[in-house]
């Protein structure tokens, strides 16, 4: 135990002395938290013109002031109205952006001007306030109370209900999973190349012929695994860290049904269930070549079988958060670190179920651990062409 210690000390100490690596990192941690200061002022920003609407209006209209805020505040929102000259100085004031439309002609006859592209929720507001204003005036006309069948009308309206909440590939919960599953797969892919890029040096400069005359192959590998393991766990503390941080101070999820804190203290789990299942194969498969160019193509299986599981997340689990296909999805190991992270932004998942799917992840580590181990210490001395899996697994 004392020797995979000193190789996972070494391997820390040769990845914080990569000023590549450092510099990464920090640059990741910047782009994270002026990335979330960004996206707060964008969605604050788009929030706040969609809920305010300024309307210009000629004298004549003027009575159509209460009928436009009413429909207004029925589509939530804000209609401000203004009254406006003529044509001339409706199209000044809409290329100086002091006005988002003009309304101008008769009831009955109504005339809406824009810059460039119609605003919808203007629209919708002008004509529901011009179709409200016409029955009230035909109501009139024929004796009755407009007051009374207006509110008639208003409450026939339905209530609506859903069975199962309704989810959405929108809005926090979809941005909150797709920050963490992509900061866990960043992690993953990164942590499993540098166990790989490292294997190969190694193994090109002849460095582990040295090493291992004093260590057992599966030792030298479990420390660089280990090694390489906290590096990447500490990177998923300072992103996930900084984007919490950033989100607690710009207040981006105020007023949402939001657990930040469970959150990312779930995705160190889920870290460290996928990077013990991945990380592993990294390392074993890049024993089996002898140069760096040819990593890309023995550890590319190792790539698509994350790819499969991060866009089934992706697109699968916002649709339908607790169906069949993705409660089962969530308990397949190899899923499981990227579909429950989803599934826990988008519903409350029974703890039952985190656990079973920790369980059935750790019961399936040993024996990739064992594998991946026997790959290594077959392949690691092995020079030259290279080496199959079905070779390494003494099967050829």
């Amino acid at each position: 135990m004392t020797r995979i210690w000193l190789v996972t000390v070494r391997e820390v100490r040769a990845a914080l002395a990569k000023r590549a690596f450092v510099i990464a990192t920090a640059l990741m941690v910047v782009l994270i938290v002026v990335g979330s200061f960004v996206v707060d002022y964008f969605v604050n920003q788009e929030m706040e013109d969609a809920a305010s609407q300024q309307l210009g209006l000629t004298s004549e209209l003027a009575e159509m002031e209460p009928a436009l805020a009413a429909a207004g505040e029925a589509l939530g929102v804000d209609i401000e109205t203004s009254t406006v000259a003529d044509s001339a100085a409706a199209e000044a004031a809409l290329e100086a952006e002091e006005i988002d439309a003009f309304l101008s002609g008769e009831p009955g006859d109504l005339d809406l001007l824009f810059q460039s592209g119609s605003n919808q929720s203007i629209v919708q507001a002008v004509t529901s306030a011009a179709q409200t204003t016409a029955l009230s005036d035909q109501i009139t006309a024929l004796g009755g109370d407009p007051g009374v069948v207006a509110a008639a009308v208003q409450s026939s309206a339905p209530t609506l209900s859903f069975i199962e909440d309704p989810a959405a590939m929108e809005g926090p919960q979809y941005f909150i999973a797709v920050v963490m599953v992509a900061l866990l797969f960043f992690a993953l892919v990164n942590s499993g190349s540098q166990i790989a890029i490292g294997v190969v040096e190694e193994k090109a400069s002849r460095v582990v012929e040295i090493l291992l005359a004093t260590l057992r192959p599966t030792e030298l590998f479990a420390g660089k695994v280990l090694g390489n393991g906290i590096v990447g766990l500490a990177q998923v503390v300072l992103y996930a860290g900084a984007f919490g941080v950033a989100a607690s101070v710009t207040g981006m999820f105020e007023g949402f049904d939001i657990n930040l804190t469970s959150q990312i203290a779930w995705l160190f789990v889920w870290f460290l269930l996928g990077f013990t299942l991945y990380a592993v194969l990294w390392g074993s498969l890049a024993s089996l070549v002898s140069r760096q160019e040819d990593i890309g193509s023995i550890t590319a299986p190792v790539t698509l079988l994350m790819l499969v599981p991060f866009y089934t997340a992706m697109f699968t689990v916002p649709s339908d958060p607790d169906g069949f296909t993705v409660r089962i999805l969530s308990q397949v190991p190899f899923f499981a670190p990227f579909v429950m992270p989803f599934r826990s932004a988008f519903t409350e998942v029974p703890l039952a179920e985190m656990l079973s799917a920790v369980a059935f992840s750790a019961v399936l580590i040993p024996l990739f651990v064992w594998l991946a181990a026997t790959v290594y210490k077959r392949g690691i001395l092995h020079t030259g062409s290279r080496m199959t899996l079905k070779q390494a697994l003494g099967r050829g």
